[in-house]
């Protein structure tokens, strides 16, 4: 090639954007690891506040991408270029058609928006960079603290060294939350938690979808054993209030500690997560995160057949999670029959249909748990509660599923059989005392029981 044909190209090149793309996936964008701020700016080559405004938006994403903000252009222009912007954001993506922003809702210029990393809108359609910059440094601010604690049964003691540091490495590196690892903060955040007056955990109250995470957390980090494989669980609470924030979950495996620890920090992360919030007005699609059930149609006017089809099994999948005769398992096939499925290419429903296949396999999986639970007979009554407590309150919107209605009989049982064995165990202590006070060698009570009075039965013996 000769030598002026090949510096034309490196010129060409140089002044071409380093990495453009003509699609923006918010959900994607969040899930993104050491993301926890997303700022979205439509440019417009034509319009002169977004070009004065550029200088400023590169102080903002240098001033906070240390820190979790990822900034992503939408640049406008129907020359079929896309244009130079002075500046190099985390992504650029070139709308040459305006379909994006006609997706986002965006009619005017300059427009941005921001999201939380749990997929809350948190600025729609803003003009101004202050305000831009102020719901960052807030939501930034507002990252939970977290302490870890750990509860690991002496059967796995052994199995469990080093635990703790693998779970704050790994939440480290998603950067979704803050983990105290000073002494000093642990110490600040245990005597916040022994302060409050609600300190101890309750499952009925819990995080609500959309609402934003408490300034400090607890996390329990625990093993267990089941009837066939231990488990690893993360447990996140409110430090002050003691409510049910979310949970994680991965089979244990001796030897393989990372993948468990990094298995459940995603599923904790993922139960974290809302479905992303998107403007006013915008258009369904991938980049949505609206659920199937909530959507209006896109693909009306596309194929016809396709799209007929497409709405057949999203009724038969929504059908399906109604019955009480079909699996978990079968309910996800139908989902994932959804998901299959495209309209010229596309199915703006995809993405939801996965997730709530996948939500049906978790439901599936967590049900397995529960039996071997309320089997297991070292595990104490109320541990039994708790875990239908934690299956009912996660999976108890889908009332006609058969392990969510057994779950509820189940605990209806439980409250029975506490009720019932409550007059015997008083009984069984009281007998315990009397052979420990007279020195019995079958003595079921402790060894420093307190003698009775001298007027009961025992002392007259």
């Amino acid at each position: 090639m000769p030598k002026y044909l090949l510096f034309a190209l490196l010129l060409t090149l140089a002044a071409a954007p380093a990495r453009a793309d003509d699609y923006l996936n918010v959900e994607a964008e969040l899930n993104r690891p050491g993301v926890r701020v997303l700022a979205v700016e439509f440019f417009g080559k034509d319009c002169e506040p977004c070009r004065r405004a550029a200088p400023r938006w590169k102080a903002l994403h240098e001033k906070y991408r240390d820190r979790g903000l990822r900034f992503v252009v939408v640049a406008l222009d129907d020359s079929g270029r896309c244009p130079n912007l002075g500046w190099s954001p985390d992504k650029e993506v070139c709308d040459l058609t305006g379909k994006l922003s006609e997706r986002f809702g965006v009619t005017a210029l300059p427009a941005a928006f921001v999201w939380s990393w749990r997929g809350m809108l948190l600025v729609n359609n803003g003009a101004h960079v202050d305000a831009i910059e102020q719901a960052v440094e807030r939501e930034l601010a507002a990252l939970p603290r977290v302490m870890l604690t750990k509860e690991v049964p002496p059967a796995l003691a052994g199995q469990a060294a080093g635990l703790e540091a693998l779970v704050r490495s790994e939440l480290g590196k998603t950067r979704k939350v803050q983990v105290l690892a000073g002494d000093r903060d642990q110490r600040d955040l245990e005597a916040l938690r022994r302060k409050s007056q609600s300190a101890d955990v309750d499952e009925r109250c819990q995080l609500k979808l959309g609402q934003v995470l408490p300034a400090n957390a607890k996390l329990t980090v625990r093993l267990t054993q089941g009837s066939t494989s231990d488990w690893l669980f993360l447990e996140m609470h409110d430090a002050e209030k003691g409510c049910d924030i979310g949970s994680g979950k991965a089979r244990w495996r001796s030897g393989q500690a990372e993948i468990a620890v990094a298995e459940a920090v995603g599923d904790l992360l993922q139960r974290l997560r809302s479905e992303v919030q998107m403007p006013a007005g915008s258009e369904s699609g991938d980049w949505t995160g609206r659920s199937p059930s909530s959507r209006a149609s896109s693909v009306d006017a596309a194929e016809p057949e396709q799209a007929a089809a497409l709405k057949r099994a999203i009724d038969a999948a929504k059908a399906a999670e109604a019955s009480e005769t079909l699996t978990p398992e079968q309910k996800a096939a139908a989902w994932d029959d959804v998901a299959r499925r495209d309209v010229k290419g596309k199915n703006p429903y995809r993405t939801d249909a996965q997730q709530q296949a996948a939500e049906w396999r978790r439901l599936a999986e967590d049900w397995t748990i529960l039996q071997a639970t309320l089997m297991a007979d070292d595990t104490p009554d109320e541990g039994k509660k708790t875990a239908v407590d934690r299956f009912v309150e996660a999976y108890g919107r889908w009332s006609a599923e058969p392990s969510v209605k057994a779950a509820r009989k189940a605990r209806a049982a439980l409250d029975r059989t506490q009720t019932r064995q409550r007059p015997v165990a008083a009984r069984t202590s009281q007998l315990g005392t009397r052979e420990g006070a007279v020195g019995g060698t079958g003595a079921v009570g402790p060894a420093n029981a307190v003698p009775p009075p001298a007027s009961s039965e025992a002392a007259r013996g």
